[in-house]
């Protein structure tokens, strides 16, 4: 039997001999009440183009092999089979767009969602909290709402959660760039409503007090404590180059609930062969009932391929003293350094590496998925991870989810399921230059019974490309995606998509269980907007589908006359435009209608030329 087939099998495991922990008791340093800040100058400092990286240094090597990929070294095949498809649909429930204003880059799209239906949808510059039929309760900027805390620096990389035991909000966002004014800023709601009170706090972003500070933070929770992981990074260093090592908060979350000062253990030292983890992803327990230990994720992130994976465990809660041990696993698939997206016009989208971007726990069974490249197709695709049984003999196995029409960034992970099924949701945002799609976003349902996918339902397609900065632009580092607790089947997400001004907007929309019987009473209505209204030249109808509908388009005079049959087509769920032009028509008032099954929909608009 040879080694592979050892690793993959049984793995290596031992206990984290470099593992240090370090006690802070951290004070509240501030409170902010969201419904009563009525002064927010937005402040924002945005990089439009990246200084180039230094011959020879790591982030020029990661550039050198994004632009072999991009060049097509695994070039396309038309034979490339997609693995989409196999399973049923999952259904799209309510949708809309999300934060008002978006001056970030990239957007850093993560969400939070409470069984009441509250949404906290956090961006790289703004909050925003929201009921789920798409009314906007609150928003300001993460500047506004951290200002208690006197911190000055940039805010950025935001995070969120709902804690479903005690019905409570999270938020986290970095400030600052540098060692000398590095904070990890937590707030905790004091009640299930984000508009009210929050306790605000800065964690030391360089606890070591050394020249490093903490980049690129995640979040999970165990049974009553928070775990947020960070990247120390080397002052006047990229992210790629000055990499130090990856930590691990651990945080009593009543603590935070209370406003009382926080109870925390800081674990550093996480080490393979010497050499520091990088990118740690904490593993979310979908249960509601979740327990004290907590698992964390890693793979070696920069490969051009590679199948090694890394599963880290901590044994307890703070008061029972935890400790760490790292399993080494093998795939059976290989991941590797994903290709940027490609919009049409040329414009590129980063991708970053192959790290686990989200991970989660379903009946003891860990998914992960990241960005991934398929040396079959050329693309960027989803990789998508499980390691079965990870407290003893854990077995990992690996599928690429992708297809030759275009490239997916960036995918999220939700358990969706029935009764005991393990059933997945993964949002993604798309991008494809081929066929000219813009970068919209969209769903995918995985059956976890015949380990199948289904097509990518699409919530919101892209108007335009995004094109903010000179070279290849950012597409959001992350995407959001939450169960709704107490409705079983149901999953939220939060995703990036291009505006008309190519500016990289947030899309919300509800995701349901193919299996979820719904009768013709509770199918959400057709949500359409048209524009403008008068018409003097061209209107738009933008309208959303809950399922695949062939669909009569048609358009009548106000008395009910038939102009003309425009079109009879199947149109897919989610968001699409119909475009008229209407230099033709006589001046008057005109009822466009869409009829199908279950479907008859018009809107009225006036033709002024």
């Amino acid at each position: 039997m040879n080694l592979r087939f050892l690793f993959l099998f049984i793995g290596i495991s031992y206990f984290c001999l470099g593992q240090q922990s370090k006690e802070f008791t951290l004070p509240k340093s501030g409170t902010v009440q969201v419904s009563s800040v009525n002064f927010d100058l937005q402040p924002l400092v945005q990089r439009l183009e990246m200084p180039s990286p230094i011959p020879g240094s790591e982030k020029a090597m990661l550039k050198a092999i994004k632009e072999s990929l991009n060049q097509k070294s695994f070039p396309k095949r038309n034979e490339y089979q997609s693995r989409l498809g196999q399973a049923n649909d999952p259904w799209m429930g309510p949708n809309f767009r999300g934060n008002n204003y978006i001056n970030g880059v990239p957007n850093d799209n993560d969400l939070a969602i409470s069984k009441s239906g509250i949404i906290v949808s956090v961006v790289n510059s703004n909050i925003i909290m929201m009921n789920d039929t798409g009314l906007a309760l609150a928003s300001l900027s993460l500047e506004a709402w951290s200002d208690t805390l006197n911190l000055n620096a940039t805010k950025f990389d935001p995070r969120a959660l709902y804690d479903p035991l005690n019905d409570r909000y999270i938020i986290a966002c970095l400030n600052g760039f540098a060692s000398n004014n590095s904070k990890i800023i937590l707030g905790f709601s004091e009640t299930n409503d984000p508009t009210g009170n929050w306790n605000l706090y800065a964690l030391p972003g360089s606890p070591y007090q050394d020249t490093s500070w903490t980049d690129y933070p995640i979040m999970a929770l165990s049974h009553g404590e928070l775990f947020i992981t960070g990247n120390l990074i080397y002052d006047n260093m990229s992210w790629q180059a000055g990499f130090k090592e990856s930590i691990i908060w651990q945080i009593n979350t009543q603590d935070g609930y209370q406003g009382d000062s926080l109870t925390t253990l800081l674990h550093n030292g996480v080490n393979f062969g010497g050499k520091p983890i990088r990118n740690l992803c904490p593993v979310q327990e979908e249960s509601e009932n979740r327990r004290s230990d907590i698992y964390f994720t890693s793979n070696r992130n920069f490969d051009l391929q590679n199948d090694t994976v890394f599963l880290i465990h901590l044994s307890d809660s703070i008061g029972g003293n935890p400790n760490l041990s790292i399993d080494f696993l093998r795939s059976n698939q290989n991941y590797g350094m994903p290709p940027n997206g490609q919009q049409p016009f040329n414009h590129d989208l980063a991708t970053n590496d192959a790290r686990w971007l989200d991970a989660i726990m379903v009946n003891n069974t860990i998914h992960m998925v990241g960005n991934s490249i398929d040396t079959l197709s050329g693309n960027s695709v989803i990789y998508h991870a499980t390691i079965e049984n990870p407290g003893f003999n854990p077995l990992c196995t690996g599928t690429l989810i992708g297809d030759t029409a275009v490239d997916y960034g960036y995918p999220g992970l939700a358990w969706a399921g029935i009764g005991n099924s393990n059933d997945l949701m993964i949002a993604v945002n798309y991008s494809g230059a081929q066929n000219g799609e813009q970068p919209g976003c969209g769903a995918i349902f995985f059956d976890a019974q015949s380990k199948t996918y289904s097509n990518l339902v699409v919530s919101k397609t892209g108007e335009n490309v995004i094109n903010m900065l000179n070279g290849t632009d950012r597409w959001g580092d992350y995407t959001g995606i939450q169960r709704r607790y107490g409705q079983e089947g149901k999953v939220w997400i939060a995703a990036t998509y291009g505006r008309v001004n190519r500016q990289p907007g947030t899309w919300i929309a509800e995701y349901n269980h193919p299996g979820i019987n719904v009768s013709e009473n509770e199918i959400p209505s057709i949500q359409s907007k048209l524009y403008p209204n008068p018409v003097y030249h061209t209107v738009h109808l933008d309208f959303t589908l809950h399922k695949d509908t062939w669909t009569q388009v048609s358009l009548y005079t106000l008395d009910g006359k038939l102009v003309k049959n425009i079109m009879y087509d199947r149109f897919r769920a989610g968001v699409s435009r119909l475009t008229i032009e209407t230099s033709d028509l006589p001046n008057g008032i005109y009822l466009l209608k869409l009829e199908g099954d279950n479907l008859n929909h018009s809107k009225k608009f006036i033709v002024a030329h």
